[in-house]
């Protein structure tokens, strides 16, 4: 399963992605996702599927941060 971020991007501006736990560790990167605009996550870290849970998604683009979270349900 995969969660794919669509967003607006006008300026084509550099957007890079990435997933923590709660407690603000880094479980994974996004990568590239399957249309223009978009970032995706497989649900892994290090090739390994997470533990069901909640989890933090934080895209940055042109300095500014974006946050909100993604339910894991296994």
């Amino acid at each position: 399963d995969t969660v794919v971020f669509i967003f607006d991007n006008p300026r084509d501006s550099s957007v890079t992605g990435k997933i923590l736990d709660l407690k603000g560790a880094e479980v994974s990167g996004m990568t590239q996702g399957p249309i223009t605009n978009s970032l995706e996550w497989d649900g892994k870290s290090n090739g390994q599927v997470v533990p069901g849970g909640v989890y933090i998604y934080q895209i940055e683009a042109e300095d500014i941060l974006f946050n909100g979270t993604v339910v894991i349900i296994n």
